[in-house]
């Protein structure tokens, strides 16, 4: 009785412990205009802790592989770059180019580095007026599902920070500190 006491005391909380206490960019009322502000300083500083994460771990060790299941450490980065390259596709209709081989460090980086140029350059020449429209196909699974430009952004957003975190826990498995996150 006194857990479920206190679990319901926690949940009156819960929801502070994410707020941020200052430095905030989004206002109580958020317009269209200023969710795309906010959306392009995210990704600016997504960005900016990839190339941090991706210079943490020595170049010897980018095809460490906690296990056989999952991704080498540079192919995290490729598959980063991957992703944006297909969000930016499915928003400018462009193609995205194969994905290099994760074995080179330059190659790795250039691509993730270009993902980002190219996601980052039609970001910002999205309208906030169309921000909701729903007419952007995501070829996930057939049939392929409709997308808002707000959605393929958070799409892309959340990809990158997912595989961050993965690419965090790898370094920490190898005894380095990861860099410290920003939001």
């Amino acid at each position: 009785m006194e857990r479920r006491k206190s679990l319901k005391l926690m949940s009156g909380f819960a929801p502070m412990i994410f707020l941020p206490t200052n430095n905030t960019v989004i206002p109580k009322k958020i317009d269209s205009a200023q969710l795309l502000r906010m959306f392009v300083l995210r990704m600016k500083s997504i960005e900016s802790y990839c190339y941090e994460l991706f210079k943490s771990m020595p170049l010897s060790d980018f095809d460490f592989q906690p296990t056989a299941e999952i991704m080498p450490y540079g192919k995290l980065f490729t598959h980063i770059g991957n992703g944006l390259e297909i969000y930016a596709g499915v928003l400018d209709g462009s193609s995205v180019d194969k994905e290099p081989d994760s074995s080179d460090n330059n190659k790795i980086l250039d691509y993730v580095q270009n993902g980002f140029n190219h996601f980052n350059k039609v970001l910002n020449q999205q309208n906030d007026k169309d921000l909701f429209s729903s007419n952007h196909q995501y070829p996930d699974e057939a049939p392929w599902k409709e997308f808002s430009i707000a959605e393929i952004i958070m799409l892309a957003y959340s990809h990158t920070t997912h595989h961050q975190a993965q690419a965090a826990v790898y370094l920490r498995l190898k005894d380095i500190t990861p860099p410290k996150y920003r939001f």
